[in-house]
């Protein structure tokens, strides 16, 4: 019997988490009106499609050396 294993990722520590607009604000504790209104200047924000996505792992490393995330 042939079992398939999926990594399901929920967690922080993937270094190539991208994640949308609502959990950004969520985790940076900001109004998702704000991040819509200057992703285009956040670290690690990219165009996937018509949509955009932060990359986590960017953020949280720039957070954690005491950098401010908006360029």
């Amino acid at each position: 019997m042939l079992t398939m294993q999926t990594k399901t990722t929920t967690d922080e520590s993937d270094s190539r988490t991208l994640i949308d607009s609502h959990e950004l604000a969520r985790r940076l504790s900001m109004s998702h009106k704000w991040v819509e209104k200057n992703r285009y200047r956040i670290t690690g924000a990219q165009r996937v499609g018509s949509r955009w996505r932060f990359n986590w792992s960017i953020i949280k490393q720039q957070l954690a050396l005491g950098k401010n995330i908006i360029i």
